[in-house]
């Protein structure tokens, strides 16, 4: 008869739960880099800045709630397969809180306004139906109509969750019009003619997401570095469209984040609870 005191409870779910609970956690934090050190992103501006989160949050609830209700020989197996979204998400989160501080606030604050009326003002179909490219125009600066950021785009039809961020320009737009900037000059090769500029749709580049370049722009002016910017003709007809993975598409994703840590908080408050046994061996009625 055991007649230990340190507390007795039954697992939370099975082994194949957790097991399944470990892959998912894995398989998020392997998405999430791929996404910080590839082109490759999910599509629209604002579920790249939700997705780490979230999946930073699930690894930790998951990291800090399987001691207390993992079972005890897979505890270690289901902290490992947390490190890879802990990390992704823990850059996220110290890239977001450096933004805040001078002398990025101001780059900051011009981002987010820029993020808030980004739209769509152009969208080019492949010559085979493989791939849509898209153009979405930022306003920024003291002129919005005058100047901003044009973000080209590219995304497979069959699966236009995702997207390659090809290119980010600061521009400043002329007295002259054109009737489109992209074309296709076959089935992958992409052009933006206006700034001499050539991509292959079907080839994933390494890069940064734009969240985490953030902080590297105020470094490269502070650094006697300005930021380039490119003169090209207005857009004569172009979409007034608002970019799906807006605000109102991943808003309910942020539910989550605003919860309390109940699962840590209730598994140690298990842990307090008396074993089912006392001193003497005689288990409890």
């Amino acid at each position: 008869m055991r007649t230990s005191l340190e507390p007795s409870y039954t697992p939370w779910a099975s082994h194949t739960t957790w097991r399944t609970i470990s892959a998912v956690n894995l398989a998020l934090g392997i998405l999430l880099w791929i996404g910080y050190l590839t082109d490759l992103s999910l599509a629209g501006t604002i579920a790249d800045w939700v997705f780490p989160l979230l999946v930073g949050v699930l690894a930790y609830y998951t990291f800090f709630a399987a001691p207390y209700y993992a079972p005890a020989d897979m505890r270690a197996s289901v902290r490992r397969s947390c490190i890879p979204s802990l990390a992704g998400g823990a850059a996220f989160v110290l890239a977001a809180v450096l933004m805040l501080v001078p002398p990025f606030t101001f780059d900051t604050l011009e981002l987010f306004a820029g993020v808030s009326i980004e739209h769509r003002i152009e969208s080019a179909v492949s010559p085979g139906g493989t791939y849509t490219a898209e153009i979405a125009l930022r306003g920024m600066g003291a002129l919005p109509g005058q100047q901003g950021e044009l973000i080209v785009r590219v995304k497979p039809r069959l699966f236009p969750v995702i997207e390659r961020d090809l290119a980010v320009y600061r521009v400043k737009f002329t007295d002259e019009r054109v009737p489109a900037y992209l074309s296709w000059k076959d089935a992958r090769r992409l052009e933006f003619a206006a700034l001499e500029q050539t991509w292959d749709a079907g080839q994933v580049l390494p890069a940064l997401p734009p969240a985490l370049e953030g902080p590297g722009r105020p470094l490269a002016v502070l650094a006697g570095q300005p930021v380039e910017v490119r003169e090209v003709p207005a857009l004569a007809d172009g979409e007034r469209t608002v970019p799906r993975g807006g605000f109102c598409c991943v808003g309910p994703l942020i539910i989550p984040l605003i919860f309390p840590p109940v699962v840590i908080w209730g598994g140690r408050k298990r842990r307090r609870e008396p074993a089912p046994w006392d001193d003497s061996g005689t288990p409890w009625p």
